[in-house]
């Protein structure tokens, strides 16, 4: 009778659980300390990327070039030669129009010479070239700043920054990735280690593939 009562007693307790296999959790890889060395890093404040632990600013050409991109330095420094072209255009013209127009300006006739006041045909004839003068001096000016003012506005569009926010995050995200892969396929330094066993000694390599 006490035989089967603890018979019934240990059918109705249950069995404890098996701790978790450990091999079951998913392994996490290290993070290579190189990693962290050669990063990139986009600064969303101040629209800049940024390399390793200093974070050290890049320029554009810099950073273009890092994450495997020679068709953009290409257009960025395409983009920068104009820019500065037409800004240099834009600089002489206005100089240039400024100094034509002042120096038509100073040469207009003088109303009150004794030529200009003697009869009224030299009158006349006064007036007429001193209002061509007049007109043309101003117009040289106005030329010259709206033509430099016009090719000022066209090198302000000649971007250098030839990627967006969105596209240089990618990039910045897609190096990253690339560079962990590498660095994490490439096989650390190996290590023999003695060991011993049934069959008597032996050595073992030690190492992380």
């Amino acid at each position: 009778m006490i035989t089967s009562l603890l018979l019934t007693i240990a059918a109705q307790v249950p069995e404890p659980s098996p701790p978790p296999d450990a091999r079951e959790a998913p392994a996490v890889a290290a993070m290579p300390p190189a990693f962290f060395d050669q990063a990139l890093v986009w600064d969303s404040a101040t629209h800049a990327p940024r390399l390793g632990r200093e974070k050290k600013t890049l320029t554009r050409f810099e950073f273009y070039e890092r994450v495997g991109r020679p068709d953009l330095v290409a257009l960025s420094r395409g983009a920068m030669n104009r820019r500065i072209g037409f800004a240099i255009a834009a600089g002489a013209l206005a100089v240039g129009g400024v100094i034509a127009g002042v120096l038509m300006l100073s040469k207009a006739t003088d109303m009150n010479s004794a030529f200009c006041v003697d009869n009224v045909d030299n009158y006349n004839r006064c007036t007429a070239s001193n209002r061509f003068q007049q007109i043309g001096g101003t117009a040289f000016i106005a030329a010259g700043l709206g033509s430099a003012m016009l090719l000022t506005t066209i090198a302000y569009w000649q971007k250098p920054d030839v990627v967006d926010h969105d596209e240089a995050i990618h990039l910045v995200s897609q190096y990253n990735a690339t560079m962990l892969k590498k660095l994490r396929a490439v096989p650390s330094s190996l290590r023999w280690m003695p060991a011993f066993g049934p069959q008597g000694g032996m050595l073992a390599v030690s190492g992380q593939f």
